[in-house]
C-alpha cells in the first residue's frame, strides 16, 4: 500500500502529460512500477544530459524525452512533504555504518534503472574516474534505448541488460577502480568501448580479487567481491553490439553465468560505506547527520539517534537543537593540507597543533555554511527594478502588438500568458511546475486544499499549504486548550497578478499551456528582450525569478527565518527549529508580506493598479479597490500545534498557588514540592528554558543588580549556545523566597534532606566542569522535588522536564500535557507581540553560526536588551496572572 501511495503522489504532482511521456520510455529505462530511488535517478539523469546529447548527435536515440521527464521529477525535491514522507523509498535507509540503497530490491528486473541510481565513490565529481563512470552510465542508457529499438525476437535483452546494469553498479566503488582506469580512454566511443569490455571480460578471472591479494594490490583476504565481473563485461559488450549493430564484435560469453554469491562477494555492491561520496549525501537527506562542505572538505556530525530522537519528540523538543559536534569527523589530509604517508610521520606537527587546526577548520566550514546566506545571492534593488519593469514593458508591447519582429496575434497572446506565468513565479517565490498546477480554492475550505500553492480568486489571495514540523506521540487535551493551528498560509495579491486570471483549465488558471510551451515561448521571445534590457541572467528564467523575493525577505532581518520560509513554502534549515516552537498569526504574516511588497514597489516606482496602464505587475495600495482585505487583528494561526493558550497556563499557576496555601498546614515534603513547582514554572516560562535535566543548577548564580542568569542548558560542546536570561522582578523575588525556604529547612531539620544529590552529567556544561560522568548537585542552591518511595521514604529528584510534568499532574490531571510546553508558549507569545526576531532568538538560544549574540564578535548590548525585554516579560506575567507567593 505504501508503494502504491508514493506512485499516486508522484503521478499527481507530475500530471497526466508527463505520466504519458513516462510510459513511452519505461521499457528503455526499465522503470520499476513503484519507482524506487526515483529522485536520485532523476538527479543523475539530469547530470548526464551533456553526455547523452553528444551520443544523440552521433547516433540518435530517445533520451531527450527521458531528460525532460527527469528535469520535472528532479524539481520534486523542493516538495519537502513528499521527500520527508518517502525518503527511504527515494534514498535508502541507514543500517549501522552503511547505507542500504533504495534500489536494492529491483536489481534483477530493472538493471538499467538501478545502475542510474549510483554515483562514483570519490567526492570530486570532476575527477577523471568520476567522468569515466558517468560516461559508462550514459553508454548503458543509450545502448538500452537503441537495443530496444533494434530488438529482434531471437535475442533476449533481459540478461544483457541485467548483467550490464550489475557491471555499472559494481564499478561505482573503489574495489574496481583498476578496471575503470583501463576503460577511461575509450568510454566515450561505443565501438571502442564494446571491444574493450569484451577483451577485459576474456582476460579477467572470476578470482581476480584473490589474484590481486597475492600480488599485493589488495589487502583483504577471503573470497573477493564481484565474481560475476568477467561475464558482466562480456554482457555489456553484447548489449553495445546489439544496440549499434557491431555484429563482428559479438561475444561468445554466457551472460547468465554467475559467481557464487557469498556474503563477502555481495556486500560491497549492496551497500554504501562512509568512504563513499554518496554515503554522506544520502545520510544528510535521511536527516541522521548534518553535513557541511567547503572546497571539497566535508565536516559531518551526528544528531540524536532514533531512540533519543523519539524521546525528544515526545517531550516536544526539537532534536535538531542537540547536535553532537564532539562526534564530528574531518579527514587528516584536510587538516594538514596533504596526504601523509608512512614515511612522513616524522615531519608531522605536534598532536595538539593538529587538534587545534582541526577545530579551527571545522568551525570555519560551519561558519561559511551557516552564516547569513544572502550576502551574494540577494538581488539588489536595481536588479529587481529592471526585472519588474522589463516584464511590464514586454507585457504592454505584446498586448498592443508592438513587439519587435514578426509576431503574430496568436504568438502575442502566448507571450502575454507566459509573462503572466513568470509574474506569478516572481510574486509567490514558487517554482514553475508548482505555479502551473495551482488550483482555484476557497480560503474557508481549510481542510480541502490540494498541496502546494493554490488561488482564491474571489478573495484575491494566494493560499499555500504548510506542513508542520515532525511531532512525537501526544496524549492531548481538549482542542480548546491549544492555540488552533491551520495548515495554510494566506498571501495577498500585493502586485495584482490575479486580476488578469479570468479563466482556467480544470480549475487551474495557469494550466492553459504545458510547461514546455511556456518555456518555449519564453526562450524564443521574452528572454532575449529581458537580456537586452539589462536583466540579470540569473533572473531570466522562471525558477530564477522565483528566487528573487525569498532572498529579498531573508535579507530584511538576520534572525527572521520563519516568515520567508512559510510565505514561500521553502524548507529553510535556519527556520526549522524556530518553526518547531512557533505558532504564527496568519493575518499578521499576510500583512507583513503586503507591507514589504508595498515598500519594495514604491522603491522601484512600480505603478498602481488604479493608473490602469496595462502592466502585468502593479501595486495594490491600501485605498485600492482591488486590494485583498486582510485584518491583522484576526486570530487564525499557522505553524506550531503544541502551543498552549494563555487561559490554561494561567489556570495551572493559580491551582499551584492555591495548593501552596493548602499544603502549608500539611506535609513539609508536599509543601516543598508545591513551592518548588511554582518557582520552576515561573523560571521556565520567562526564560523559555528547555525541558531537560537540571536546566538551572545554581540559583545563587543569578546576578542580583541586573536580575540576569547565564543559561547553558543546550548540549553542545563549543559553549557558543550559552545565553543571558533576564528575570522580571516578580520572578526574582519568588526565587529568593524559595532559597530562603531551603535555608530554613536545612537549619530547622524539618526535612530529612542531604545537602547534595549525585546526578548524571548529561551536558557538556557539566562534563567540562567536573570532568566526570556524574556530579554532585547542591540541593541548597537548586530547584528539586521530593519523591515518595517504598516504606514512605522520601528521596530528592532533580528538576527535569519529566519531573516538572509529574508535579503538575499531581495538582491537576492533564494540566501540563507535554514536558516542553513552556518553551512553545514563550516563543509564540513573543512572536505575537511583534518582538524582533533577533531578540527572540537571543532569548530562546535559537541562533546559528554567525548569528551568536554573546560571543567576542557580537554587537548585542545586554543593557538595551534588558530594557526592551523586561516590559514584555512583565506583560506576559500579567496575562498569566502571576503573583509572588510569600510564606
Amino acid at each position: 500500500m505504501a508503494n502504491e501511495r508514493v506512485v499516486e503522489a508522484i503521478s499527481q504532482r507530475l500530471g497526466p502529460d508527463l505520466c504519458r511521456i513516462q510510459d513511452t520510455f519505461k521499457s528503455d529505462l526499465q522503470l520499476p512500477k513503484t519507482l524506487e530511488g526515483l529522485l536520485l535517478v532523476a538527479e543523475n539523469l539530469v547530470n548526464l544530459e551533456p553526455k547523452l546529447s553528444l551520443l544523440e548527435q552521433r547516433f540518435g536515440h530517445r533520451t531527450k524525452l527521458i531528460v525532460r521527464w527527469a528535469r520535472e521529477v528532479d524539481g520534486l525535491k523542493s516538495d519537502q512533504r513528499l521527500v520527508d514522507k518517502y525518503k527511504v523509498h527515494f534514498y535508502g535507509s541507514r543500517e549501522g555504518d552503511r547505507i542500504r540503497p533504495a534500489v536494492q530490491g529491483v536489481y534483477t528486473e530493472h538493471g538499467v534503472w538501478a545502475a542510474m541510481w549510483f554515483q562514483f565513490w570519490a567526492p570530486d565529481p570532476s575527477s577523471k574516474l568520476a567522468e569515466a563512470y558517468a560516461w559508462l552510465q550514459a553508454q548503458l542508457l543509450v545502448a538500452s534505448v537503441l537495443a530496444e529499438r533494434n530488438w529482434r525476437e531471437t535475442e533476449d535483452l533481459r540478461n544483457p541488460r541485467r548483467a550490464a546494469g550489475r557491471l555499472i553498479r559494481n564499478l561505482h566503488d573503489w574495489h574496481t577502480e583498476w578496471l575503470l582506469t583501463r576503460l577511461e580512454g575509450v568510454c566515450h566511443e561505443p565501438r571502442a568501448l564494446a571491444k574493450a569490455v569484451i577483451h577485459e571480460g576474456k582476460r579477467t578471472s572470476p578470482d581476480w580479487y584473490e589474484e590481486k591479494v597475492q600480488n599485493g594490490e589488495a589487502k583483504a583476504k577471503g573470497k573477493g567481491p564481484y565474481r560475476s565481473l568477467p561475464s558482466d563485461l562480456k554482457a555489456f559488450g553484447n548489449l553495445l553490439s546489439i544496440a549499434y549493430g557491431f555484429a563482428d564484435d559479438a561475444s561468445d560469453g554466457d551472460p547468465k553465468r554467475r559467481g557464487k554469491r557469498t556474503e563477502n562477494g555481495r556486500l560491497p555492491a549492496q551497500f554504501l560505506y562512509p568512504h563513499h561520496a554518496m554515503y554522506w549525501s544520502i545520510l544528510k537527506r535521511l536527516e541522521d547527520v548534518q553535513l557541511w562542505k567547503e572546497s571539497g572538505t566535508e565536516l559531518g556530525f551526528y544528531v540524536p539517534g532514533t531512540e533519543a530522537r523519539n524521546e525528544l519528540l515526545d517531550a516536544a523538543i526539537d532534536p535538531a537543537e542537540f547536535g553532537d559536534p564532539e562526534g564530528a569527523a574531518i579527514a587528516i589530509e584536510d587538516v594538514l593540507g596533504f596526504d601523509p604517508g608512512i614515511s612522513d610521520l616524522g615531519s608531522l606537527p605536534h598532536l595538539s597543533t593538529v587538534f587545534a587546526k582541526a577545530a579551527h577548520r571545522g568551525r570555519h566550514i560551519a561558519v561559511q555554511n551557516q552564516r547569513l546566506r544572502v550576502a551574494r545571492s540577494r538581488p539588489r534593488l536595481l536588479e529587481i527594478k529592471r526585472l519588474v519593469t522589463g516584464l511590464n514593458d514586454v507585457y504592454r508591447m505584446a498586448r498592443s502588438s508592438e513587439l519587435p519582429g514578426a509576431v503574430s496575434a496568436s504568438e502575442g497572446e502566448e507571450i502575454c500568458r507566459a509573462v503572466e506565468f513568470a509574474a506569478a513565479c516572481l510574486v509567490t517565490g514558487t517554482l514553475a511546475h508548482t505555479v502551473r498546477n495551482a488550483r482555484i480554492v476557497k480560503v474557508a475550505d481549510e481542510d480541502e486544499h490540494p498541496p502546494n500553492l493554490n488561488i482564491d480568486i474571489a478573495s484575491g489571495v494566494w493560499v499555500r499549504s504548510y506542513e508542520g514540523p515532525e511531532r512525537g506521540r501526544f496524549r492531548g487535551l481538549a482542542a480548546t486548550e491549544w492555540v488552533p493551528s491551520t495548515k495554510t498560509v494566506v498571501i495577498p495579491d500585493a502586485w495584482g497578478v490575479l486580476r488578469w486570471k479570468t479563466g482556467s483549465i480544470g480549475g487551474k488558471p495557469f494550466a492553459i499551456h504545458q510547461l514546455a510551451t511556456y518555456e518555449g515561448v519564453w526562450g524564443r521571445h521574452v528572454r532575449p528582450l529581458l537580456g537586452r534590457m539589462g536583466v540579470s541572467e540569473r533572473h531570466q528564467t522562471f525558477d530564477g525569478m522565483a528566487a528573487v523575493l525569498p532572498a529579498w525577505f531573508r535579507g530584511l532581518e538576520e534572525g527572521e527565518h520563519i516568515g520567508p520560509s512559510m510565505l514561500f513554502g521553502q524548507r529553510d534549515p535556519l527556520a526549522a527549529t524556530h518553526q518547531f516552537y512557533t505558532a504564527v498569526n496568519r493575518e499578521k504574516l499576510a500583512q507583513r508580506f503586503q507591507e514589504v511588497l508595498d515598500d519594495l514597489g514604491a522603491a522601484i516606482a512600480l505603478p498602481t493598479v488604479d493608473q490602469r496602464n496595462g502592466a502585468v505587475l502593479a501595486r495594490c495600495p491600501a485605498d485600492s479597490d482591488t486590494k485583498a482585505t486582510i485584518d491583522p487583528k484576526k486570530k487564525s494561526w499557522v505553524g506550531d500545534d503544541r502551543t498552549p493558550s494563555i487561559t490554561p497556563m494561567s489556570n495551572v499557576l493559580q491551582q499551584v498557588r492555591d495548593s501552596i496555601a493548602a499544603a502549608h498546614v500539611g506535609s513539609a515534603y508536599t509543601f516543598h514540592n508545591r513551592l518548588a513547582l511554582y518557582t520552576a514554572l515561573a523560571l521556565v516560562l520567562v526564560t523559555g528554558a528547555r525541558a531537560i535535566r537540571t536546566p538551572i543548577p545554581d540559583l545563587t548564580a543569578i546576578h542580583g543588580p541586573t536580575r540576569t542568569l547565564c543559561l547553558q542548558e543546550k548540549d553542545r560542546g563549543d559553549g557558543l549556545h550559552a545565553r543571558l536570561a533576564l528575570l522580571p522582578q516578580r520572578v526574582y523575588d519568588q526565587v529568593q523566597i524559595y532559597l530562603a525556604w531551603l535555608q530554613r529547612s536545612f537549619l530547622s531539620g524539618s526535612l530529612d534532606m542531604p545537602t547534595v544529590l549525585q546526578i548524571k552529567a548529561s551536558k557538556s556544561r557539566d562534563r567540562s566542569r567536573y570532568g566526570a560522568e556524574g556530579f554532585p548537585l547542591d540541593l541548597r542552591k537548586s530547584v528539586f522535588f521530593w519523591e515518595k518511595g517504598a516504606a514512605d521514604e522520601w528521596r530528592p529528584v532533580e528538576l527535569t522536564g519529566k519531573s516538572l510534568q509529574q508535579q503538575c499532574e499531581q495538582v491537576r490531571k492533564d494540566s501540563w500535557p507535554i514536558e516542553n510546553q513552556a518553551r512553545h508558549f514563550h516563543r509564540t507569545y513573543l512572536t505575537e507581540l511583534d518582538v524582533p526576531s533577533t531578540v527572540i532568538n537571543t532569548m530562546m538560544g535559537h541562533w546559528h553560526y554567525g548569528e551568536e549574540p554573546w560571543t567576542a564578535y557580537s554587537a548585542m548590548d545586554p543593557v538595551r536588551l534588558r530594557n526592551e525585554v523586561e516590559p514584555i516579560l512583565d506583560r506576559m506575567l500579567d496575562h498569566l496572572k502571576f503573583e509572588v507567593v510569600r510564606i
